[in-house]
């Protein structure tokens, strides 16, 4: 396990399921969170009802406990967290993809975004980064300014969410990388056509390295709506499947 994998975790997971899978993640959620998930298409229905599941199946299996029985709040700032002593986390979806990252480091930030082609991407960058990273944006060309793009944006966002700003602050009041001193910041190979980032609070010897996504297979049906474990087992379907759930993150 390397150093990196201690100190965060971060997870993939495809938010294409069948309805049945679906609805045996719903059985996870709060009816808070359930109604939430129910405003907007079957669409997003299915992508909100996945990626909440899997946060509460990530952080249970993070702290040794069931998945119904987390207990989620929100700082002043608005920036969910779980009631209580916990670990930090961070979740992002972009399309049938989602990201969630776990430390006990501190205030973690993560942010993934489908390399998708935007025509409007030179006003996008003019109009919403500070003037410098905008030009060193648009001093590029083709796939270089596209993947330049998304790479500032989602450490931009991830290191927004990690601060508890967010968005509504504005991308020109984080130009560039945050301070190091006080912020790590390393990229996230998620898969093809996603680019991702994640900022942890405090300076890590891990930071600039790129931190790859472990696909997490999470078995909602192994759970019923009380937190109670099923018939089923829910321990790794192989040795490879274990050390996945025990790292969680590699370099």
């Amino acid at each position: 396990m390397s150093a990196a994998a201690r100190d965060v975790s971060i997870w993939r997971i495809d938010l294409r399921e069948p309805a049945a899978v679906v609805e045996c993640a719903a059985d996870l959620l709060s009816p808070d969170e359930r109604e939430r998930a129910d405003r907007g298409t079957a669409t997003v229905r299915r992508r909100r009802v996945l990626s909440r599941a899997a946060l509460r199946l990530v952080l249970a299996r993070c702290m040794g406990t069931t998945p119904a029985v987390l207990r989620f709040v929100t700082d002043p700032s608005g920036k969910p967290r779980l009631d209580g002593s916990s670990p930090h986390f961070s979740v992002s979806r972009s399309g049938d993809w989602c990201l969630i990252a776990v430390t006990s480091l501190g205030p973690v930030g993560v942010d993934v975004e489908r390399t998708v082609a935007l025509p409007e991407l030179e006003g996008i960058a003019v109009r919403r980064f500070a003037p410098a990273d905008a030009r060193t944006i648009l001093n590029q060309s083709g796939e270089r300014r596209l993947r330049a793009f998304y790479r500032l944006w989602t450490r931009t966002e991830a290191y927004l969410k990690a601060s508890g700003v967010g968005l509504a602050a504005g991308l020109d009041t984080a130009a560039g990388d945050p301070d190091p001193r006080a912020w790590t910041v390393a990229s996230v190979s998620a898969g093809r056509d996603l680019i991702g980032a994640v900022v942890v609070a405090g300076a890590h010897h891990w930071g600039g390295a790129t931190l790859h996504a472990c696909p997490l297979t999470p078995g909602y049906a192994t759970f019923s709506s009380g937190g109670e474990r099923s018939s089923h087992s829910t321990r790794p379907t192989s040795e490879k499947d274990g050390a996945r759930l025990r790292s969680g993150v590699q370099i």
